[in-house]
């Protein structure tokens, strides 16, 4: 991670909070709190403004108030419809809000020349236009100090910019209107420029932190800082790869296929891009696609073209997988501050005893079929005791097993799993 000031988080947050998988909790504030205000809401102020100033300078003419019609309806929609979603919620949704967003402010700036050329045609000074912009432009600054004020030490440098481009604007509005600088455009329109520019400052920080930093999460991508969950699981750091167990791993190939079997492709995947490794994930990308089972992964170990074999992922991916496979998910409004499951909890009684045996080696849920192939892995070949370099991987990996000479034993396996299902 980049250094304080440059974009490193330095406080945790709340259950449904900043780099959570799940953005916030459904509601009319949803867009409101920690995890969704620094997305899109940047600008909302000069959004309501904006969208005003059109509506009136456009009042004469059906045919002009059609942007605006189609862009706030769009954002309107959206912002309805996501502040009810319940469930899967991610963050990066709400980017389809920001072309409704960037139209209406933009119209809205064109408006407000408008309205002051208007009032000037009738040698009129265009107060009333100079404050609307002068609150607007307040009212942003004072939205993205809230904003910004909830990760002290990310991008502070960004507030005391803020303040100065945006007071240079609202100054220009304020002396256009109580003195008469009219007379002096120019003056005017370059502050309100200088205005505009600081209200910007923040936002482009935020989104550009994800660009510049490759432990944050490309695959839930988010603006601002990673303190949640989606900083620890698939496509973020959590995933990054182990060099220190590929290394242990291409050391153990003795011309096996694959270097090594998880239950999902979240897991899979940074040993892939980073390490190079051959991996096979045997439950599809949430670990329950019915890709394989026992008897099919017996033959591969029996061929020697598969050995080695992870079971129990880490808590974030044995969660996540649970989201997905449970009958019956309920995202509960708090989540109990220090859970691993940042984002969201899962309100049904039998999701205790599903989380106390993360720390166990069998997998979650042994009715799915790559999750019968690691049960019984996990009974009936050898676990592997790995150095002590090689420690901190097992954490995000789980247990690693190693199957060679078990071919056998698995096929019984199987055949055990095949009477369990025809009831024989």
């Amino acid at each position: 991670m980049a250094g304080r000031g440059h974009g490193a988080p330095v406080h945790p947050s709340p259950g449904t909070g900043i780099g959570g998988i799940i953005a916030g909790v459904p509601g009319p504030l949803r867009f409101f709190g920690p995890a969704l205000a620094g997305q899109v809401t940047w600008l909302f102020p000069l959004v309501l403004v904006g969208a005003a100033a059109t509506t009136w300078a456009a009042r004469r003419s059906a045919r002009a108030l059609a942007p605006v019609a189609l862009w706030a309806g769009w954002l309107a929609l959206y912002g309805v419809v996501f502040s009810t979603a319940q469930g899967i919620f991610h963050a990066y949704y709400s980017s389809v809000m920001v072309p409704a967003i960037a139209a209406l402010v933009g119209m809205g700036v064109a408006a407000g020349r408008t309205l002051a050329a208007a009032t000037r045609a009738r040698a009129a000074r265009p107060t009333g236009v100079l404050v609307a912009v002068g609150v607007a432009l307040t009212a942003t600054a004072a939205w993205q100090l809230v904003v910004t004020g909830r990760t002290p030490g990310f991008y502070d440098w960004t507030r005391p910019i803020l303040v100065v481009l945006v007071g240079a604007g609202v100054v220009a509005c304020v002396g256009a209107a109580a003195f008469g600088a009219v007379r002096h455009p120019r003056l005017v329109v370059a502050g309100l420029v200088v205005g505009l520019a600081g209200t910007l400052v923040a936002p482009t920080a935020w989104a550009v932190s994800g660009l510049g930093h490759r432990s944050h999460n490309a695959t839930l991508p988010q603006a601002g800082p990673r303190i949640g969950t989606s900083g620890l699981s698939f496509g973020s750091q959590g995933s990054d790869g182990a060099a220190d167990l590929a290394a242990y791993l291409r050391g153990r190939n003795q011309g096996e296929t694959w270097d090594l079997a998880t239950d999902n492709a979240q897991q899979a995947s940074g040993l892939i891009a980073y390490d190079r490794l051959s991996v096979m994930a045997l439950g599809g990308f949430n670990g329950h696609d019915p890709a394989t089972d026992v008897a099919k992964v017996a033959d591969l170990v029996a061929e020697r073209r598969l050995r080695f074999f992870a079971v129990a992922p880490d808590p974030i991916a044995a969660l996540t997988a649970f989201f997905h496979r449970a009958v019956h998910v309920r995202f509960a409004a708090n989540a109990p501050a220090g859970s691993h499951a940042t984002s969201a909890t899962v309100a049904v009684p039998a999701s205790l005893a599903l989380v106390a045996r993360l720390h166990g080696s069998r997998p979650l849920v042994p009715s799915s079929p790559a999750a019968r192939v690691l049960d019984s892995v996990a009974e009936v070949c050898r676990p592997v005791r790995l150095p002590a370099s090689v420690g901190p991987t097992t954490a995000r990996i789980g247990t690693l097993y190693d199957c060679r000479g078990r071919a056998p034993a698995l096929r019984r396996s199987a055949r055990q799993w095949e009477r369990g299902r025809s009831g024989r």
